[in-house]
């Protein structure tokens, strides 16, 4: 499964198993809970949930996107 991450300064995608927008959701905000600036959100996350940051390209087509921003998780509509 691949997640994009984006938000203030951030854009990257991570790898890792499959799971729902709910537990993507609580993930987001168990880190959100940690740091103090989004700056370390990709890291935490990856550190935490045993998810792999990978090369990011607008090529790539992500299963969910999470929105540091704005805290929701997202499935993209893709045209």
């Amino acid at each position: 499964m691949i997640i994009e991450i984006e938000g203030y300064q951030i854009k990257a995608f991570v790898s890792g198993k499959k799971c729902t927008a709910g537990k993507l959701q609580w993930q987001m905000k168990k880190v959100m809970e940690r740091i103090v600036d989004d700056q370390h959100f990709v890291s935490l996350f990856c550190h935490l949930f045993d998810y792999e940051e990978i090369v990011y390209s607008d090529e790539t087509e992500a299963d969910y996107v999470i929105d540091t921003d704005i805290h929701r998780v997202y499935k993209p509509v893709y045209g």
